[in-house]
């Protein structure tokens, strides 16, 4: 007579089915900061001095007019120091 009858460990281990992955809780990022501007006066007014690039001829920076933008090398020792703007 042939058995089907299966043995103690056969048919009784229960597959386990992996939890699903538990999500990280989302990053709460602060907002950038923006980059500070050191600003100067020059000639009656304000100018922002351009602090990562420097025009060829020493003594000189490159300062951008608050109004219209405009972009020109002036001689560092016309400009008085202001202070700093996160604008």
């Amino acid at each position: 007579e042939a058995s089907l009858g299966l043995g103690a460990d056969q048919g009784q281990s229960v597959k386990g089915y992996p939890s699903p992955p538990v999500a990280p809780e989302p990053v709460t990022r602060s907002p950038r900061p923006s980059p500070l501007r050191l600003m100067a006066s020059l000639d009656g007014g304000l100018v922002v001095v351009n602090t990562l690039q420097a025009p060829q001829q020493e003594g000189q920076v490159y300062v951008t007019t608050e109004i219209g933008g405009s972009v020109r090398a002036v001689q560092a020792s016309q400009l008085t120091l202001v202070g700093w703007s996160a604008k």
